[in-house]
């Protein structure tokens, strides 16, 4: 689509992308040849939200917990009284809800993250496999949080590809899986990038479960605009629209 007319390059540290400072009667043209297009205002206003966004997860203690809570038990008295703290500890949901708003997922559905909490909790003592298992009864929420119009548009693991990753997570062999999602998958993403903004979208990765978490890690290092989920993330009734598939 080439550079647009008189444009200065920059670089957009909110979302780690490449994009081009315009003169205000530029925005048709540059419209037309496919460039989203912000005001200075929205820019700030983005990069603002996604700092404090990003940085959320530091700022959430005990004391919010027990405040967010408290106000849950209002209205869903008996419930949260069988569930906390006697089920689930203060400092268990704690550390699930940090794990989540690292990744910048809501917690305002605090009472399916409990009740999940309730439902695994007994055989499950791993905070990032409990985590894992609130994404997933959070499917709706994660969905619609980085759907456009409706379609879900997501870069997706090649099955050959995936299914590898997936056996050096189950052997235990991380180094080579690090390794292949360093030297594979994270080139084969950075160049997707410009599919997602032709969109509209934020750059999102759907993995199998297995490996969601795992690469999430090792991407954060690299592309952290990323979003990764995993298909058990997905709703059911989404509208996946594939923008590319990463393979060796």
């Amino acid at each position: 689509r080439g550079v647009p007319p008189s444009g200065i390059e920059t670089y957009d540290p909110a979302f780690k992308i490449k994009a081009y400072w315009i003169d205000p009667p530029l925005k048709d043209t540059v419209q037309k040849m496919g460039y989203m297009v912000v005001d200075p205002e929205t820019v700030l206003v983005t990069h603002l939200s996604e700092v404090i966004k990003r940085n959320l997860w530091r700022i959430v203690g005990r004391n919010e917990i027990y405040q967010i809570v408290e106000t849950l038990k209002k209205k869903y008295p008996k419930v949260v009284e069988d569930i906390v703290p006697e089920k689930v500890p203060y400092s268990v949901i704690h550390r699930v809800v940090q794990n989540l708003l690292k990744e910048g997922i809501p917690v305002k559905d605090m009472l399916t993250i409990l009740e999940t909490l309730s439902d695994y909790i007994e055989t499950e003592k791993d905070i990032d496999k409990l985590t894992e298992l609130v994404r997933r009864a959070l499917a709706p929420l994660i969905t619609k949080l980085y759907a456009v119009n409706g379609n879900l548009y997501s870069a997706v693991l090649h099955p050959s590809l995936e299914s590898k990753l997936v056996g050096y997570i189950e052997s235990g062999n991380h180094a080579e899986f690090m390794k292949t999602v360093a030297e594979v998958v994270k080139p084969k993403l950075e160049k997707a990038i410009e599919n997602f903004t032709r969109v509209g979208a934020q750059p999102l990765l759907i993995t199998a479960p297995e490996i969601r978490r795992f690469t999430k890690q090792v991407l954060e290092n690299y592309l952290p605009q990323y979003h990764v989920i995993s298909y058990a993330e997905v709703d059911k009734g989404a509208n996946l629209k594939v923008v590319a598939v990463v393979e060796k």
